[in-house]
């Protein structure tokens, strides 16, 4: 999973060159993967630390960060459908 890291260097620098929307978008959907992964890794190591109250409301808040920062970045760049699709998918993907 680590290697997929590389994607998130990749999709900056595809940005920068004005490269197609569907390969800049493609390649940082990509990156979320293991930045999502990362975040969910450090916040399992704080809510161990914290104890299971504040661990918990930690993993509860935490845990969903990457969606709600797909979500506001999609909706300041006018990406409704974007945005749309995340919420379909967090709703699926919770039953």
């Amino acid at each position: 999973m680590k290697y997929l890291l590389l994607f998130v260097p990749l999709a900056l620098v595809f940005s920068w060159l004005h490269l197609p929307p569907i390969l800049v978008f493609a390649t940082a959907a990509f990156a979320v993967i293991p930045l999502a992964e990362l975040m969910g890794e450090a916040t399992e190591v704080f809510a161990h630390r914290l104890g299971p109250t504040i661990g918990g409301l930690l993993n509860a808040t935490l845990g969903i960060a990457p969606e709600v920062i797909i979500c506001v970045l999609g909706l300041r760049n006018g990406l409704q459908n974007v945005v749309k699709a995340s919420i379909t998918g967090s709703i699926l993907a919770n039953l």
